[in-house]
């Protein structure tokens, strides 16, 4: 369970016609390409070849910056949250700070926090 290599001995890993495999990838085009993307351990190694990747993570445990994007996994275990309960908390807090839902399969979700808008001084 901690060790999210160890997917790599089964074959289900391999199988990229699976469903869960076609979801993440889903899930990673919706993120456009040279962003800052906070990625599940699952779905970011879809992404560096395009994108700045961190770990999504819990708020402050690595000192990453915010980012405007996010594509998080509350259907299944992803480290290093303690419990897939703690992930979909994650994502609410999220939303709480203002990122919206641009997408949502098989509990893959993307959010994304626009900059805040210019403001006019007359």
């Amino acid at each position: 369970r901690f060790y999210p290599l160890n997917d790599m001995t089964k074959p289900s890993f391999w199988n990229t016609s699976n469903y869960e495999v076609v979801a993440g990838k889903r899930a990673a085009a919706q993120v456009p390409s040279n962003v800052l993307v906070a990625a599940a351990t699952r779905v970011g190694p879809q992404l560096l070849s395009r994108d700045r990747v961190i770990l999504w993570d819990l708020p402050g445990d690595r000192g990453y910056p915010a980012a405007p994007w996010v594509i998080a996994d509350i259907a299944r275990y992803s480290w290093p949250f303690p419990t897939v309960a703690a992930q979909q908390a994650n994502v609410e807090g999220l939303e709480l700070q203002g990122y919206q839902v641009v997408f949502q399969e098989d509990g893959y979700i993307v959010l994304h926090q626009a900059p805040p808008a210019a403001t006019l001084v007359h």
